[in-house]
C-alpha cells in the first residue's frame, strides 16, 4: 500500500492546530509540493491527521 504520514495532537480545550491544518491542505489541494489530506478525526484521546508522505524529505533537499 502507499506510505503515509500521521500527526498526533493530544485533545485539549482550545481549537486544533492540525484540524487547521487539514482545512489548510484541503484548500491547497493539487498544489506543487502540497501534500494530500487524506483524514482527520478523533481516535481516542487525539486528535489524528493522515497525509499522503511526499518524498525527498525537505531536509533531504
Amino acid at each position: 500500500g502507499d506510505m503515509v504520514a500521521v500527526k498526533l495532537e493530544p485533545v485539549v480545550d482550545r481549537t486544533s492546530s492540525i484540524q487547521n491544518e487539514y482545512h489548510t491542505l484541503k484548500h491547497l489541494k493539487g498544489g506543487v509540493g502540497i501534500p494530500y489530506a487524506i483524514w482527520f478525526g478523533r481516535e481516542s484521546t487525539y486528535h489524528a491527521l493522515v497525509l499522503d508522505l511526499l518524498r525527498p524529505s525537505l531536509h533531504a533537499l
